[in-house]
């Protein structure tokens, strides 16, 4: 596999933005490709093999949860305990075995 240089694929957007933090660069789409599939309910294992990252902790920072995850997950977990298989843990919070 050929190697490029970061700056040939970088984009310049120095015409519009001064700021480097909204240029976007070929590294940029990693964090993308992190971003959506860990929306898309990918596995991180799975996606630290996809970027080749050596650990989670890596991952964990190339990926971003949107809004939409996080009401999904609610919604999953409102769900299980409206199916009581989950149990509500309500009023029992002081209490100790």
């Amino acid at each position: 596999m050929r190697q490029y240089s970061e700056k040939t694929y970088q984009i310049s957007l120095l015409s519009l933005h001064t700021d480097r933090r909204m240029q976007v660069v070929f590294h940029s789409l990693r964090h993308s490709c992190a971003s959506i599939l860990v929306n898309a309910g990918v596995e991180l294992p799975i996606i630290a093999k996809i970027l080749g990252h050596k650990t989670l902790a890596m991952t964990m920072s190339y990926s971003h949860v949107n809004d939409r995850s996080v009401k999904n997950a609610m919604s999953f977990l409102d769900e299980k305990q409206a199916e009581n298989k989950i149990v509500s843990i309500k009023g029992n919070r002081n209490k100790r075995a």
